[in-house]
């Protein structure tokens, strides 16, 4: 009887000192700020893309409640010696939709259906998503091992790939929030900052990128899309990787473009 007593403790010490999740939105004003970079090569082009990310409220969508994730992005064209592309900037902003449930991270993106992002449950020699959702390799998304890190006071899995990323529970990936855990393609990333309330606590270089892009974009936040054209002028439905125009009710107008 003294021995079952013993075990009976030992196991309720076990479920007490147990790990609790840590979610990613703690709450609909967070101040959790991310910051990721992608730096591509093609035949033609440097391609430097930097994103920050912030939560931006809450809304509704098919009777679900979402986070508003303001994302504000710059993307810089530079020629190859010999390239013939012509250097460029892109910069815009845009909101992500994400919610948790169970925890899993589903997100929306521009205007494609919901997809999922991340998934807290899996094991060892579970394949993750891909944050990015899209196309991806799966033989870098095997989970190798899963131990735990303590961040901001909380003690947090960590998930570490076969492709050398790891993913943060509460946090994201080591490649950013929503990019590709692997370089694929001539592309790679990395998150460069995540900060709650204005203090960072992983990934801790280029913090100060675009920290007050929603005092910058608060007036333009009010206008409203009229339509969308491509470089032709010919008015088109939103589709992924194609430059477009994006024109709106205050007359201004903003390239932009979504990768799958």
């Amino acid at each position: 009887m003294r021995f079952i007593l013993i075990m009976l403790g030992i196991c309720c010490l076990l479920q007490s000192n147990g790990q609790e999740y840590v979610p990613f939105i703690s709450t609909q004003d967070s101040s959790d700020t991310w910051s990721e970079i992608v730096h591509c090569i093609d035949q033609e082009c440097f391609i430097t893309t930097r994103t920050s990310y912030s939560i931006d409220g809450d809304t509704i969508i098919n009777e679900l409640e979402y986070s508003k994730v303001l994302l504000f992005l710059e993307r810089i064209e530079e020629p190859m010696e010999g390239g013939t592309c012509e250097a460029d900037t892109l910069s815009y902003f845009s909101h992500y939709y994400m919610r948790e449930e169970n925890k899993r991270i589903y997100v929306i993106i521009s205007f494609f259906n919901e997809s999922l992002s991340y998934d807290f449950n899996l094991s060892v020699g579970d394949t993750v998503p891909n944050p990015a959702l899209g196309p991806s390799n799966e033989d870098a998304r095997i989970i190798d091992a899963i131990d735990e890190i303590e961040i901001n006071g909380t003690i947090r899995q960590q998930f570490h790939l076969s492709g050398g990323a790891y993913i943060i529970e509460g946090i994201g990936a080591s490649t950013g929030l929503f990019s590709r855990v692997s370089e694929e393609n001539g592309c790679s990333s990395e998150m460069t900052c995540y900060q709650e309330e204005g203090t960072t606590f992983h990934f801790n270089s280029d913090c100060d990128f675009y920290l007050n892009v929603e005092e910058e974009l608060a007036p333009a936040l009010e206008r409203e899309l009229i339509k969308i054209v491509n470089l032709q002028g010919q008015e088109v439905e939103p589709q992924p990787n194609q430059i477009l125009i994006y024109l709106y009710s205050d007359g201004s107008a903003e390239k932009k473009v979504y990768i799958e």
